[in-house]
């Protein structure tokens, strides 16, 4: 079960309530193929504030469980990737509800690229890699 917001009664100090935590919405991040990429996941701790961070790959469902996403960029890591932020919320006389929240970013690899010049016999070739 998943509440966005629980109350709970604390004695002699009125209600205290428990929340998910949220995330800050993220937009496309353009980097260079061969770039070392440090992402934070944009997440606001909820109530109770013991957060657990998690980030999945779309192309091949990775995770690595981490707020701070580190990669040394490669081609094939241009996909979306979805940040994962959660708390465990226990109102007082109740089980335990798993509280989250999802943000995307869709991580924009800028290939880099050589080119090459060839001659052969007067003739010339240029090529992109």
């Amino acid at each position: 079960m998943l509440l966005s917001e629980i109350a709970i009664f604390v004695p002699n100090s009125g209600f205290s309530f428990l929340d998910p935590p949220s995330i800050k919405s993220m937009t496309t991040h353009d980097v260079l193929e061969g770039d070392l990429l440090s992402l934070d996941c944009p997440a606001t701790e909820g109530n109770p504030t013991d957060t657990m961070y998690g980030w999945k790959r779309s192309s091949d469902n990775e995770q690595w469980l981490t707020r701070t996403l580190t990669l040394r960029v490669h081609r094939t890591d241009d996909a979306v990737y979805t940040c994962t932020a959660s708390n465990v919320m226990t109102p007082t006389g109740f089980e335990p509800v798993l509280g989250y929240a999802n943000g995307t970013v869709h991580l924009n690899v800028q290939c880099k690229y050589n080119v090459c010049i060839y001659s052969i016999q007067g003739i010339s070739i240029s090529t992109s890699k």
